[in-house]
């Protein structure tokens, strides 16, 4: 109900504004639509209503046909005030369309007097369309000739493309089998350098001893890995591997992954 309540207050207000505009002369190109504002208001008002865009609660028994009956009300109460309005008005609006007669006049002559150039303009336009079917036809008609004509063109590209894709096999075949090589070397590396690691922060940072990091663990959030543990870890992880890992480069050094990827480039390096 507080919704509707809402409503009829708004269709009050908007009667009262006009109202108190009817009041004052104004300009005709400058009259207030109050006229529409108030049908606006109570048709929304109405509309809301009679589509239940607002919920009315069983219990609420007669609402809508109370808020029917105010609206009604309102209205009636207005129509004399819509009357007034427009007899007010009417002198102004007699003198704002006669004012603008002239330009309308106008207007209409100048519609009236451009109808055979827009005529010629749109038989023109036909012509040209209907002039140019042949030359659309014939270059339709090449265009399909053309590719007709490179079919074979276009079969020997195919041909010769899968014959180097043929030919190419054993070579393609050999470098995947290069790569996987590497890749099978690089992972005992890898696992070798992983358990360094391990038994290093073991070695030197009792607190963490048996635990196991995946390769995102941020050391410095792992217990009580201060600067001089990991200066100690990366000590004898250079004596243990016969790298070093220069000190520019301990900032990178975040993660468990991140010493144990260093290690592995610096051990690759040294082997060439």
């Amino acid at each position: 109900m507080d919704e509707m309540e809402e409503k009829v207050e708004q269709v009050e207000e908007t009667v009262e504004e006009v109202t108190e505009e009817a009041a004052v002369p104004a300009e005709p190109e400058e009259i207030p639509s109050g006229i529409e504002r108030m049908e606006e208001a109570i048709e929304a008002a109405v509309e809301a209503v009679e589509s239940g865009s607002v919920v009315v609660e069983p219990e609420q028994t007669g609402v809508k046909a109370e808020v029917m009956h105010r609206l009604e009300e309102v209205v009636e109460k207005t129509a004399p005030v819509r009357e007034e309005f427009m007899e007010r008005t009417a002198p102004a609006r007699e003198a704002f369309m006669e004012r603008t007669a002239p330009v309308r006049e106008k207007l209409q002559d100048a519609y009236e007097k451009s109808a055979p150039a827009r005529e010629e303009l749109t038989e023109k336009l036909q012509e040209a369309y209907d002039k140019s079917a042949p030359a659309r036809e014939e270059l339709k008609e090449r265009i399909e000739d053309a590719y007709e004509r490179t079919a074979p063109i276009r079969e020997e590209l195919k041909e010769r493309f899968d014959e180097a894709v043929e030919k190419s096999a054993p070579a393609r075949e050999a470098l995947m089998e290069k790569i996987q090589e590497a890749r099978e070397k690089a992972e005992p590396l890898r696992a070798k350098v992983s358990d360094a690691v391990h038994e290093a922060i073991e070695n030197n940072i009792p607190e963490l001893f048996g635990k196991r990091f995946d390769d995102n663990a941020v050391l410095s959030e792992e217990g009580d890995v201060d600067s001089l543990g990991f200066i100690m870890v990366l000590t004898e992880l250079e004596d243990r591997l016969g790298v070093t890992i220069p000190d520019e480069e301990w900032d990178g050094l975040r993660t468990f992954g991140d010493l144990v990827n260093a290690f592995v480039a610096k051990i690759k390096g040294k082997q060439g």
